[in-house]
């Protein structure tokens, strides 16, 4: 049976550590996030709900056949999780058609009877979104505008040279064939997947229409510390689309961290607290067998206890699924989970 490592944190991610579990200390745990209040919508730099309270996003990043009921209900409860992000794939779209979004729209109904938004991330080879993309849209807004959780992701990591003009015009073409279908929900508009996402953009580039998010791609495969959202902190809602680090596989995005277990929880978790300070809204990645979690008969979270070997396969893999559950429950093991070397105490006998 799994049981949490045990990793002794430096000095700079210890503090933060201590206020936070100081301000858990009142209830014992972190407060679970309520089911977002759906239509969701802007306003200045927040997100809000239905009601008009702010709210973040918090989820993670996976294929549609990962998340069954059994997965979005135990990542919605032990998880507090409120969000899944999921790929929309438009050269598939192109092949199959109607089919293809007939699935996505049974998904983000599996996904909203559990309480969860669904960011929907459109996907292609091309650089920048094109005709396909504009086409895809249009069909999918229509079929999905009446599923008040769904979240369109536009395209996912646009590339190329930063031409911010192309870059709004692009995007812009994208948000307007969503409003054209009658959709109001919640887009995203991601950065250049470079090492500097949105710094030097200027302050008249905007998408226009409302309901917009800026998403930031948030990996390391450019440096050690993104700073993707540059000037828009605090001016604008942020969200890290896909944030997390694949060790087992080697290349920049894992050559960049630090090489040990310390150095590593220390910058991820000194993230995760500046998400909650800035209300960035994150979901993260990969959510799979090896990635954030070891496996999925008890969805053991994976750890970081060993010094990091980028291309390393060795098992159990590493990841961070407990700084996810220590970030948002409060626990390494997340809410409602009692390991077994705790059940004889909790039943009055000794520990086993």
């Amino acid at each position: 049976m799994w049981r949490p490592a045990a990793v002794i944190y430096p000095g700079s991610i210890r503090s933060l550590l201590l206020t936070f579990i100081a301000a858990l200390a009142v209830e014992g745990h972190a407060p679970p996030l309520p089911p977002l209040a759906a239509p969701l919508r802007t306003d200045g730099a927040r997100i809000l709900d239905s009601a008009g309270a702010p709210v973040v996003l918090r989820g993670v990043v996976g294929d549609i056949e990962t998340f069954d009921a059994r997965t979005l209900g135990v990542l919605r409860i032990r998880w507090n999780l409120n969000t899944v992000r999921v790929p929309a794939d438009i050269a598939v779209w192109k092949r199959d058609g109607d089919a293809y979004l007939n699935r996505l729209l049974a998904f983000v109904q599996l996904a909203d009877r559990a309480g969860m938004a669904v960011v929907i991330a459109a996907q292609d080879t091309a650089p920048m979104p094109n005709a396909d993309a504009l086409d895809f849209w249009r069909a999918a807004a229509a079929k999905l505008k009446d599923q008040s959780r769904a979240i369109f992701s536009l395209y996912r990591q646009p590339s190329g040279t930063r031409d911010w003009a192309a870059w709004r015009s692009a995007m812009q073409g994208l948000a307007d064939a969503v409003r054209a279908v009658g959709a109001s929900q919640l887009v995203a508009v991601s950065s250049f997947n470079d090492a500097q996402g949105f710094a030097g953009i200027p302050d008249d580039v905007r998408i226009t229409g409302g309901n917009v998010l800026y998403e930031a791609p948030f990996h390391y495969a450019f440096s050690g510390d993104p700073k993707p959202f540059g000037s828009l902190i605090g001016k604008a809602p942020l969200y890290a689309g896909e944030w997390g680090v694949d060790l087992g596989t080697a290349g920049p995005a894992c050559t960049n961290l630090p090489k040990t277990a310390n150095g590593l929880n220390d910058l991820l978790l000194g993230t995760a607290f500046q998400f909650s300070e800035q209300a960035v809204s994150a979901t993260l990645a990969p959510f799979r067998a090896g990635g954030l979690v070891r496996e999925f008969e008890d969805y053991a979270p994976t750890s970081i206890n060993r010094a990091v070997n980028c291309g390393d396969t060795t098992t159990p893999a590493q990841g961070m699924g407990e700084i996810l559950l220590q970030w948002l429950t409060g626990d390494l093991t997340g809410f409602g989970y009692m390991r077994d070397d705790r059940v004889a105490t909790a039943a009055g006998g000794p520990a086993a």
